[in-house]
């Protein structure tokens, strides 16, 4: 895997009876989104049940571009979506070939 230039901190607060179909959502846009240049992505809860995605991409176009293209493709549950944090890498010690799940 390449070194990530963006790295995507998503957040969201989804009621409990929803968390079941966004998660399937995001699991399958996830997917979606590495057919077009994402370098994947993990889903977690923070303390306060917020539900946090950590994605990483090559560059903010990239990015963009597959947003663009997905756009409308996916029926997500109602939630509350919160800003997003995007971070350009400065020191990284990732060892990505070793994380490859997918």
């Amino acid at each position: 895997m390449n070194e990530p230039g963006l790295v995507a901190i998503y957040r969201w607060r989804v009621a409990a009876e929803k968390r079941p179909a966004f998660r399937d959502t995001w699991e399958r846009a996830t997917l979606r989104l590495r057919e077009l240049g994402g370098q994947g992505s993990l889903l977690g809860e923070d303390a306060d049940g917020t539900l946090v995605a950590i994605a990483l991409w090559p560059d903010m176009a990239t990015r963009d571009a597959a947003f663009a293209a997905t756009a409308g493709e996916f029926d997500w549950p109602e939630a509350e979506r919160l800003d997003p944090m995007l971070v350009t890498p400065g020191i990284n010690h990732w060892k990505l070939d070793s994380c490859e799940k997918i």
